[in-house]
């Protein structure tokens, strides 16, 4: 279990500025009134993204 516990923390440590920066985005489109969306693009550095759409991209599906 300490094995577990030493991998779940690197791992935590790891995603710590990535999750930030999520949450930062999230709050400040919060603060402008906005219904939070997510775009890959929002956080710099965030490479290998399938899950998500990036901004231009859907942007140019609501048009």
């Amino acid at each position: 279990m300490g094995l577990m516990a030493l991998i779940n923390l690197v791992a935590i440590t790891l995603l710590a500025k990535i999750a930030m920066a999520a949450l930062k985005d999230y709050k400040e489109q919060r603060r402008q009134g906005k219904d939070p969306v997510f775009y890959a693009d929002s956080i710099e550095g965030l490479t290998g993204i399938e899950s998500w759409e990036y901004r231009k991209h859907a942007e140019s599906k609501n048009k």
